[in-house]
């Protein structure tokens, strides 16, 4: 079975957008402007999901406003992303 049929898109774009990034943090916001230019702002609530989704997992650090948020996430808003090293 290929381990991986089941990666959202998102997980991909946020995945690669830290590859390109070089290590360093960034905000949602990016990844949605970058993969969805025209109708970013719809997507905000399906990318908190997968925020958690891929916190959880220990895949991402997020932080807000410089510490760890509570989940569930209600803004992108001072949203901070990265790779889990």
């Amino acid at each position: 079975m290929n381990r991986y049929q089941n990666i959202s898109i998102l997980e991909v774009a946020f995945l690669e957008m830290a590859r390109l990034k070089k290590g360093h943090d960034f905000n949602p916001s990016e990844v949605l402007q970058w993969i969805f230019p025209e109708a970013w702002e719809y997507f905000i609530p399906d990318v908190l999901i997968e925020i958690e989704r891929l916190h959880l997992e220990g895949k991402i650090v997020v932080k807000q406003n410089g510490l760890s948020p509570n989940f569930p996430l209600k803004s992108i808003e001072e949203i901070i992303i990265s790779l889990k090293v």
